[in-house]
C-alpha cells in the first residue's frame, strides 16, 4: 500500500510510518502557496505546507485576514491536520479546509468542494468534500483553505492595589488608548462593573 505523509509532523493523528510495510510517499517538498484571493478570502496551498508558512504569509502579504493555528508544531501540516480532522485552537480544521485536489488510484484528477475555477462558493448536485476526511479516497495535493479577517481584540489583565491611592497613581501612569478601558475596578475589597470615575481617567 502508498502510505502518504505530508509533513510528518502531526503527531496524535497518525505517523510518519504506516501500521503495515508498504511505500511512503512524502509530499514534504509540495510546499507552496499556489493562490491568494482577497475578495472571496481563500488560500490556495499545497499538501506541504506548514502552518507557520501561512501565519508568516499572511503577515506579510494579507495582514487583514487570520488563521486559525493549533498549538502544535509550526511545522505542521495544515492540510494534514485538516485531513485527519484535527482541532484548531477555536474549530475543528476541516471547517476551514473548504476544497481539495486529489489523485486518485486510477491518476485521475478530482476536485472536491469549493472548486476556485467555477468562481463559485456555491456546490452543486453531490457532494464528495466529506469522504476525504481520514479515508484513502486517493491523495490530496491541494487544499483550498477559508480565511477571516481580523477581528478586533479583546485582552484583559489583573492586578491589585493595597489602597486605593496607589490604583489612582497606576491609572495616571497607564497610557489608555482609544477604546481601552478597565472593565472593572477594585476600591476597598468591593469589585464594580462600572468603568472608573472620570477623575481617575485620563
Amino acid at each position: 500500500p502508498i502510505h502518504p505523509v505530508s509533513t510528518g509532523m502531526n503527531f496524535g493523528y497518525g505517523e510518519f510510518f504506516p501500521a503495515q510495510p508498504g511505500v511512503i510517499l512524502n509530499l514534504h517538498g509540495m510546499n507552496r502557496i499556489l493562490e491568494l484571493n482577497r475578495a472571496e478570502r481563500w488560500l490556495r496551498i499545497e499538501a506541504g505546507v506548514s502552518q507557520g508558512q501561512v501565519a508568516e504569509f499572511l503577515k506579510a502579504r494579507a495582514p487583514e485576514f487570520g488563521f486559525d493555528l493549533t498549538s502544535w508544531l509550526a511545522e505542521s501540516s495544515v492540510v494534514g491536520n485538516a485531513l485527519e480532522r484535527g482541532r484548531s485552537m477555536f474549530a475543528e480544521r476541516e471547517r476551514f479546509l473548504i476544497g481539495a485536489k486529489l489523485i486518485l488510484a486510477s491518476g485521475e484528477v478530482l476536485r472536491t468542494g469549493f472548486d476556485p475555477a467555477a468562481r463559485s462558493p456555491v456546490i452543486h448536485g453531490l457532494n464528495l468534500h466529506p469522504l476525504i476526511f481520514q479515508s484513502n479516497l486517493g491523495i490530496v495535493s491541494e487544499g483550498i483553505l477559508r480565511l477571516e479577517l481580523h477581528k478586533p481584540t479583546r485582552r484583559y489583565f489583573l492586578t491589585g492595589f493595597k489602597n486605593f491611592s496607589d490604583y489612582s497613581s497606576f491609572t495616571e501612569q497607564l497610557d489608555l488608548q482609544p477604546g481601552l478601558r478597565p472593565l472593572r475596578w477594585f476600591c476597598r475589597n468591593s469589585i464594580s462593573e462600572a468603568p472608573l470615575p472620570p477623575a481617575l481617567r485620563r
